[in-house]
């Protein structure tokens, strides 16, 4: 595939960098450039970065700016989308079912509070594993390994 000027890759992530205009301002200030993050780096990424990059300098000639990035999604707000899509509004899903899964995502919340999604690596998950098995139980027992897994595999199921 030919390379694309504005198009590269950056830890696995396709990723888009153009300047729109002069690289400073009329009143000497610098111009940054435009930038956008598509994913993983694939060929499809690669095209929607293409198609997205003609759309952001036909609307900047016409005198449309782009729209900034939204902003990054902290943990709290991931929880409660996961928790509602996949837990509130699946059918058959237990009453007891949905209210162990909001328990468990209590502690992904509190451990982790306002932390933006895309920010949490392994070695926090490791640190979260080891601050859950330093808790206990409800009865004074300590948490058990099978519990600390389970919550593991919904946090994998987030992802």
């Amino acid at each position: 595939m030919r390379k694309t000027p504005g198009v590269y890759e950056e830890n696995g992530y396709t990723k888009v960098r153009i300047w729109l205009g002069p690289k400073r301002n009329p009143d000497g200030s610098i111009n940054k450039p435009y930038r956008r993050s598509f994913g993983a780096y694939s060929n499809e990424s690669i095209q929607r970065a293409k198609n997205h990059i003609e759309d952001v300098r036909r609307n900047f000639k016409k005198g449309i700016k782009p729209a900034p990035e939204p902003e990054p999604l902290a943990l709290t707000i991931a929880c409660d989308i996961y928790h509602e899509r996949h837990w509130v509004k699946k059918r058959g899903r237990s009453a007891e079912g949905i209210r162990n899964i909001a328990y468990k995502l209590n502690y992904f919340r509190n451990f982790w509070k306002a932390r933006a999604w895309h920010t949490i690596l392994t070695s926090d998950v490791e640190l979260y594993m080891a601050w859950r098995k330093s808790q206990k139980g409800p009865r004074g027992e300590p948490i058990s390994d099978g519990t600390v897994d389970n919550e593991l595999n919904i946090l994998s199921s987030m992802f």
